[in-house]
């Protein structure tokens, strides 16, 4: 199966988001920890009686921490911003799938993966990923018809959704 395709913004997102989603990055048990560790700071801070600037600076890592904690329950935000450094922003690609694996060729760059060297995949209604020595393969399924991503979701071995 041959196709072609590029990797636009919320696509990116997308990828980024399923990958996180797979990979088991528990975003809200970190975001939590962050939250309530600046959080305490910032009391610890308020609770201080010197006369130098200790309670201020302590205060200010305790904000920082906490605002950090409440992006992480928001990644789409940090990955948007993300894609504008994405060096492959708005390139194509083209992809060549069979019983063997998968094949991109892309203007910077060209990757052979066999399936057995898939070591993540997955799909949402965006896109389908597959990781292969840290790189995120993402497909849109935008240039995909019907039929050729039933044909990835076997070739991948995918349960549809």
């Amino acid at each position: 199966m041959h196709f072609e395709y590029e990797i636009p913004a919320d696509e990116f997102v997308a990828s980024q988001l399923l990958y996180h989603k797979l990979s088991g990055v528990k975003r809200f048990q970190r975001a939590a920890a962050w939250i309530l560790s600046g959080l305490f700071l910032i009391v610890v801070a308020c609770n201080q009686k010197l006369s130098d600037g200790s309670p201020l600076l302590l205060a200010l890592i305790g904000g920082w921490w906490t605002y950090a904690g409440v992006q992480g329950l928001f990644p789409s935000r940090y990955f948007r911003r993300a894609y504008r450094a994405f060096e492959f922003a708005g390139s194509m690609f083209k992809a060549d799938v069979d019983e063997n694996g998968f094949e991109v060729k892309g203007d910077l760059c060209e990757w052979r993966v066999k399936w057995p060297g898939v070591k993540l995949k997955g799909e949402d209604e965006r896109v389908f990923i597959f990781t292969s020595g840290g790189t995120i393969f993402t497909f849109g399924k935008k240039y995909l018809n019907s039929e050729q991503q039933q044909e990835l979701r076997r070739l991948g071995g995918l349960k549809p959704l």
